[in-house]
This record gives C-alpha cells, structure tokens and sequence, in this order.
C-alpha cells in the first residue's frame, strides 16, 4: 500500500481521496519527486526510494488510465466521437504506437477493476498491467474479470512469469492447452517489411514465430561470433548484429560461400549518390542546356520509381513538370 501526501500551501496536507480538481497541482508533485536530494541516503534508501518510485509510477499509470476514459466520457457526452489515442499523441507528443498502448491498458482496467484497484495501491506494478492488456484477448476480459487468480498472480509474480501465467489463461479459456492454435496466431503474425529513410538509411523490421525467428537468430549470433571473435570490443552489439545481418544476405547472394563474393547471379546493390544542389546550381548558374526531361526527385520518390514499381510522366507542355504514378495496368 502506497499513500503519497502532499503539502500545498492552499489545501493543507491532500491525500489520496482527494478530488484532483480542488486538489494540489500534479506539477507540484513532480517538482518534489524529481528535485529531491539524495545526500546522505545509504543503500537501503535507496532501496526504500526505489521502492516508492515504483508504487509512485503504478498509481500514476492507474490515473492515466482514468484520464483517457475520463476523455471519452467527455466527448461522448459533447456529442464528438472520441479518439484518445490521437489527443495523447496530440497534446503529450507520444508515439501513436504508445498512444494506442496506453488506451488499450485503460480499457483493459477499466474490464478488470480488481487489477486497477491492485495498479492503484501498488501492489502491482505498470508491466503488469502493460502485460495484461497486451496478452488478454478482448472477448477473455469478462472471464479475467470474475477470475481473482490473475490479480493474486500478479500481485505474486515477477512480470516475466505473470506474462506466462496469462498466456495459460488465455490457452485454458480457448482450450488450446497444446499450444496448436497459439502457434497458429503467432504464425499468422508474422511480418517483415524494409524501408528507406529519406536520408537513405534502411530499417528492417521483422516479427518471426519461435522456430523461425530461432533460425534468423542463431544465424546472426554465429556469423556475428564469427565476424568478431577476435576484436569483441570493436563494435557495439547492435553494430555487430547489423554487420551480421548483411553478412547473411550477402552469403545468401552468393549461394552460401562466404568466400564467394563474385557471383554473378547476385543481386547488384544500389548505388544512391548525394549532391548538394545548392552548390551544383551555383556551379552552372551560367550554363544552359536543352534538355526538357530532366526531373528532380526527392529520396522517397527516388525509391519509388526505382523499387516501387512507379513510373515518372510528365504533365503539361512546361519542363520541370511530371508526376509520379503507378504502373498502368496491362490488359487481360
């Protein structure tokens, strides 16, 4: 049980039963938390402070909660259709991903009122409660509800093994006790996408199944131990695991040797050159040129029209002036 009092000049000491409209200033809170002094505090303070900040963080995560269904209480009753997870983004500057998080924890509290009572206090903490919302299926909420197993686990197990815990929940309601159709939705997940950034970095983003990712991973692990056995030190993790990662494609280009980096069926990188056009214009300031097809792409309609599939057309009878469009489609 958590208890943190404040003592505001206008309101004397204000608790946790106090209505936050008449009651201190958030704001006030966080200045005490944030500039508290720790001089002087010996290791168990520190635990003891380390203990409070998480019951601290639990309560204000259980009132976030609140808040973004306060929100949609407050819009439904004007007449709007509510979006909490754009006025998060909107008015906090969150992600739209942790936006969509944090409504999707609120609604899964709001379902299972014991687990907020438990946020609430600090008798959980907000992984928690991230976990449940997260591995609870919509249609399990009114079975987790009436179930106080799931409230007592979490009160009683690290967040690692609450996450087990309620995956066991899920596959006993569904009846999957074999783990068959757990498999199948993890299969049906998977996804693996690349994108080019418009400073032409590529991010590879990918959620493989178990057995799959196992396979991608240890793959990387190995060639990444083989790359940097003897020089650990030379790069960081991630770095070794992305020169890993480009060592596998480009093994897969040449048919699995290593050595072999002159296959000719491989496929030919793409080679992106930088100009400054500010310093290229002032170099020709004084030339002309008649050519009427010359179009300056921007990086991402640079990767359209050359891995997208898009093509450039040029509209009007001005030069300088084209559109990018998809291919036509052929005809039967």
């Amino acid at each position: 049980m958590v208890e943190l009092m404040v003592r505001d000049p206008g309101n004397g000491s204000v608790g946790a039963d106090a209505g936050l409209v008449d009651g201190p200033d958030l704001g006030v809170v966080a200045a005490i938390i944030g500039g508290a002094c720790l001089d002087g505090v010996d290791l168990a303070g520190v635990d003891r402070l380390q203990t409070g900040c998480q019951g601290v963080r639990s309560a204000v995560a259980a009132l976030e909660a609140r808040l973004v269904r306060r929100h949609g209480d407050l819009m439904q009753a004007a007449g709007c259709r509510p979006d909490a997870a754009a006025h998060l983004t909107a008015t906090l500057g969150v992600s739209s991903r942790q936006a969509r998080a944090a409504v999707k924890v609120a609604e899964t509290l709001a379902a299972v009122p014991a687990v907020e009572a438990a946020l609430s206090t600090g008798d959980i903490t907000c992984g928690h409660a991230e976990v449940l919302a997260a591995r609870l299926p919509v249609e399990h909420r009114v079975a987790a509800r009436a179930d106080d197993h799931l409230v007592e686990a979490a009160m009683n197990q690290p967040v690692d093994e609450f996450r087990r815990t309620v995956d066991n929940f899920v596959r006993v309601r569904e009846r999957d006790l074999h783990g068959a159709d757990h498999a199948r939705r993890q299969h049906e997940r998977r996804r693996a996408a690349v994108f080019t950034g418009d400073d032409g970095m590529v991010r590879v983003d990918a959620l493989l199944p178990p057995e799959t990712g196992a396979v991608v991973k240890g793959a990387i692990e190995h060639i990444a131990d083989e790359m940097w056995r003897d020089d650990p030190t030379g790069a960081t993790a991630v770095q070794r695991g992305a020169d890993a990662f480009v060592e596998l494609a480009r093994r897969a280009q040449c048919g699995g040797n290593p050595d072999d980096s002159q296959d000719r069926s491989a496929t030919r990188p793409e080679v992106i050159v930088t100009v400054d056009m500010a310093w290229l214009t002032g170099q020709i300031d004084d030339a002309i040129t008649d050519l009427d097809n010359l179009a300056l792409l921007c990086s991402r309609h640079h990767h359209d029209v050359h891995e997208g599939g898009q093509i450039l057309q040029q509209v009007g009878n001005q030069p300088g002036q084209w559109v990018v469009r998809p291919l036509p489609a052929r005809g039967p």
